[in-house]
């Protein structure tokens, strides 16, 4: 069984060397290789293309972008998807890699044995500046199958609820492999989103899913972006800028998912954006803004703390102008 792992990269050949390293060591060998370079300068292009080609059988693709922060993260994982030939679609970002040389040799014996199987992911681990930041990338859904006694090491069937445990929360593409016909009913990445694409993508991949893996071991190693470089979607964009971002994809989520899990997500994702939007207005003394999210917030959950917390805040702002 193929697997096409599509490695979007810009600017970074440095990291993408070890991130393709990740890809070699692959102990399953039907592994197709897609750099996908977005609008790099003309030197780390040259760069990127000797460290993809220095794989056997991979192709490096440079996109072409007029916008100085290149075409961004889901256009070139969507090109990569168009150019793959793989009955499994994996992803790695350029400056994460992966550290299980067994990942997909695990994936692909979980997608032999189950038909049914749309999705399988495992744990990543999160490092900055060279030290653990996570050992585990989402410690609910690790609760969660440690309490069903998954022993450590092995794979298991989880359910779209225990993917979709709290807003905000999901599996990385760094650590994901999906069934190509997934990918393709559901669109591809949002090419609208910049921010939490990734997100966006993972909620209606479980969404439609008919089957969920879980591997319980780390397969990945995660490099937390640096907040005093503004080198990606992460550090460029400020809070008010990444909770608005996160409310649209709720909004898009909830238009778009059936599942109730899915659905239920969505509500309190986008709950928990507006609520991030209230609090950032009411700590700049912008009234009229903090008082429409907070009651978008209870709109899209409603809990008596919250709507004692939209009433205060009615109540200052009345006073305050009185």
């Amino acid at each position: 069984m193929r697997v096409s792992v599509v490695i979007p990269t810009r600017n970074r050949a440095k990291l993408l060397a070890r991130a393709v390293e990740g890809v070699v060591s692959q102990s399953h060998r039907d592994v197709e290789l897609i750099v996908v370079d977005d609008g790099s300068s003309a030197q780390q292009a040259a760069l990127n293309a000797r460290v993809a080609q220095a794989a056997a059988g991979s192709k490096y693709i440079p996109v072409a972008s007029t916008d100085p922060l290149g075409s961004g993260p889901s256009r070139t994982r969507n090109i990569g998807i168009e150019a793959s030939t793989g009955d499994l679609l994996a992803f790695c970002d350029d400056d994460d890699a992966w550290c299980d040389p067994a990942y997909l040799e695990a994936a692909v014996a979980a997608f032999a044995g189950q038909p049914t199987l749309d999705v399988f992911f495992g744990n990543q681990e999160a490092v900055a500046f060279g030290a653990t930041k996570y050992s585990t990338w989402q410690p609910k859904l690790e609760s969660a199958v440690i309490m069903r006694r998954v022993q450590a090491g092995s794979t298991a069937g989880v359910s779209k609820a225990e993917c979709l445990l709290s807003p905000g929360d999901f599996a990385h593409m760094n650590t994901c492999v999906f069934r190509r016909t997934l990918l393709d009913a559901i669109g591809g990445f949002d090419v609208d989103t910049r921010y939490c694409e990734d997100l966006d993508l993972f909620v209606r991949a479980v969404d439609r899913a008919r089957a969920i893996a879980y591997l319980r071991r780390t397969v990945a190693i995660h490099s937390v972006p640096d907040r005093n470089k503004r080198d990606n979607a992460s550090t460029l964009l400020d809070a008010r800028a990444k909770a608005v971002t996160l409310h649209r994809i709720a909004t898009r989520l909830n238009a778009l998912c059936d599942s109730i899990e899915a659905t239920s997500y969505s509500r309190r994702l986008g709950a928990q954006a507006c609520k991030d939007l209230a609090r950032q207005a009411a700590a700049s003394s912008r009234g009229a803004e903090a008082i429409t999210w907070a009651r978008l917030a209870g709109a899209w959950q409603r809990t008596s703390r919250w709507t004692i917390y939209t009433l205060l805040l009615r109540l200052r702002y009345a006073l305050g102008s009185a």
